[in-house]
């Protein structure tokens, strides 16, 4: 990897690291020139966590010598609560070798960031009697049986 590129990939990471835990929406998007499984590996490497807007209608995004060439242009997101409804490259704009890609989302969904949950410990200290637990090994715990005594007594029924 060339030293430019490589300067240019190290300072996108810092600045995804560095939003990465905003509670606001982000759109990263562009000319990745990476294919979609290299870019996807790429944001992968550095730990963020991006969904990839899946382009419907094109296999590629650019034009080589007049054949399509692979998909290099994508729209990554994160903090967006739904996939896009759409994502397609517009094939009749002509003002470069790419093709121009488009995500689109309900307004509502980009907005309003996810509410996030949060457990009250003292409200479930009221409601404590009312809990039924599903774990299994509840029962251990709460007869303070112990574990070789209850498989001596399961061998010998056996």
């Amino acid at each position: 990897m060339g030293g430019q590129k490589k300067r240019t990939l190290d300072e996108i990471h810092r600045f995804l690291k560095n939003k990465s835990n905003t509670k606001y929406p982000i759109l990263f998007s562009g000319d990745f020139n990476m294919d979609t499984s290299k870019s996807q590996q790429f944001l992968r490497k550095s730990g963020i966590n991006f969904s990839h807007a899946r382009v419907s209608n094109s296999l590629g995004s650019r034009w080589n010598k007049n054949i399509m060439g692979r998909m290099v242009d994508h729209i990554f997101y994160q903090g967006i609560s739904s996939r896009p409804n759409q994502c397609t490259a517009n094939k009749y704009i002509d003002i470069s070798d790419h093709f121009p890609i488009t995500a689109e989302w309900d307004i509502g969904i980009i907005t309003s960031p996810p509410p996030k949950r949060k457990i009250n410990v003292k409200n479930l200290e009221l409601v404590k009697d009312q809990l039924i637990s599903s774990n299994r090994f509840d029962l251990l715990a709460t007869y303070r049986i112990e574990i070789y005594q209850t498989f001596n007594e399961l061998i010998e029924i056996i």
